[in-house]
């Protein structure tokens, strides 16, 4: 797959089955064809790693049959020579009837089992089993395009959603993924990896956790725009995506309350800084594991299109003949505390307890893996999050919030919404 020398058929056989994964820098890859299943990396190829959360796939590779290297730029320069291409085919065409264009109606997320979550976490602080643990929620929608039904449209639909990715996360630190083929797929952009290994003796990953919006007091923040329209009616706010009721509220809390308000920085946070200190906590007793010298650099803020987040790199430096396997590291690693939960044994019974079988039958990839082996102690490994995932015309993202003992409920809702809305945004399909 060549930049400047990408046929239409081939860009249409990319966006039917492919997959892309890109870097924090410049460089992208891209991959398309019928994808194979395989339970382990094939030597020597790039090999694409998508478990499910809880790794239980027993094939999490793909092999594609074509998977070329090109730049950001160069991948967003090809989808919009292919869009224009079809804008000037749609307009010398003798059709004089408009189509709609097509789009997705959105579903308020539901905060039955958050709450329950929320409340049943408080008790496992208190009886000490849990420092704390990440409850997600998912908001759904379906997708309408005319034709209904048509592969085309789907597939413009999807070069489209990927096309605005790349424009709207152009000049941030976020690893653009994805995967797909014609039963559904996963596309996003995410500021946080599991692990990269790109040099001998040297493993890198990154503690993300703490949050806020980047708009304080309805105000934008310094090259962003506000959001347009009215002020919600007090005590009623509409949920992303949706219209609420006048007199109703589709989610918990007053969504305009102190994530978008408090000037208050993340690094002066008390509850943001101690969810920050787990994340690090948790990461670093899983890497000791692999052996070797674990080294925690200085917390930052990380600032993102519409959120800003704590972010603190941490290292593991080992013998340079010294080789982990892909998935070894993976199994150290995953779930961090930051979509997960501290400590990590009680944690990962909670995570799959009854109280939340409902949404982790929903969540799909979300917080999962993500990434790819291409050689011996070379690999990159993402985390899944501020995705749009799909099956067929059902289209879904999820956002979670890490939940402490000093965590309020409200405070929490009003995170959720906001990763929701960055998602949203992102895509530009607010």
């Amino acid at each position: 797959m060549k930049s400047g020398n990408l046929e239409i058929e081939t860009v249409w056989e990319f966006l039917q089955s492919g997959y892309v994964l890109s870097s924090r820098d410049s460089d992208c890859w891209v991959g398309w064809g019928r994808s194979v299943q395989a339970s382990s990396p094939l030597s020597g190829c790039f090999s694409l790693y998508t478990p499910d959360f809880f790794l239980k796939d027993p094939a999490p590779w793909r092999l594609f049959p074509h998977s070329f290297k090109l730049s950001r730029a160069e991948l967003k320069a090809i989808l919009l020579s292919f869009l224009l291409s079809l804008e000037s085919e749609r307009l010398l065409s003798l059709e004089s009837e408009s189509v709609p264009a097509p789009s997705i109606v959105w579903k308020a997320a539901e905060f039955q089992e958050f709450r329950a979550a929320f409340q049943d976490l408080q008790h496992q602080f208190e009886k000490g089993t849990l420092r704390k643990a990440v409850p997600i929620v998912l908001e759904e929608g379906e997708f309408r395009g005319e034709p209904v039904g048509s592969s085309k449209a789907v597939l413009i639909y999807r070069a489209q959603l990927l096309s605005q990715l790349l424009r709207s996360t152009d000049g941030f630190p976020l690893y653009l993924y994805g995967c797909w083929d014609a039963e559904g797929g996963i596309l996003g952009a995410t500021p946080e990896i599991l692990f990269e290994q790109n040099e001998p003796g040297q493993l890198s990953t990154v503690a993300i956790a703490g949050t806020r919006s980047r708009l304080q007091q309805g105000a934008a923040a310094p090259g962003t725009a506000a959001a347009p329209g009215p002020a919600p009616a007090p005590g009623t706010a509409a949920a992303p995506g949706t219209a609420a009721a006048p007199g109703t509220s589709m989610w918990p809390g007053q969504l305009r309350s102190q994530l978008s308000s408090r000037l208050i920085s993340l690094m002066e946070d008390s509850k943001e800084l101690e969810e920050h200190r787990i994340v690090i906590e948790g990461i670093c007793d899983s890497l000791r594991e692999l052996g070797g010298e674990v080294k925690v650099g200085t917390t930052r803020e990380l600032e993102l299109p519409t959120l800003v987040h704590l972010m603190t790199p941490v290292t593991l430096v080992f013998q340079p003949d010294t080789e982990f396997n892909f998935e070894e590291i993976v199994n150290v690693l995953h779930p961090t505390p930051a979509l997960g939960a501290f400590p990590k044994a009680a944690g990962q019974l909670w995570l799959e307890n009854d109280l939340n079988r409902k949404v982790n039958q929903k969540r799909w990839r979300f917080g999962a893996p993500f990434g790819a082996s291409w050689g011996v102690g070379e690999g990159l490994c993402v985390v899944a999050i501020r995705n749009l995932q799909w099956q067929g015309s059902h289209y879904r993202i999820g956002a979670g919030c890490g939940v402490v003992p000093a965590s309020q409920l409200d405070r929490e809702c009003d995170e959720l919404w906001a990763k929701i809305r960055s998602v949203k945004k992102s895509f530009d399909i607010l």
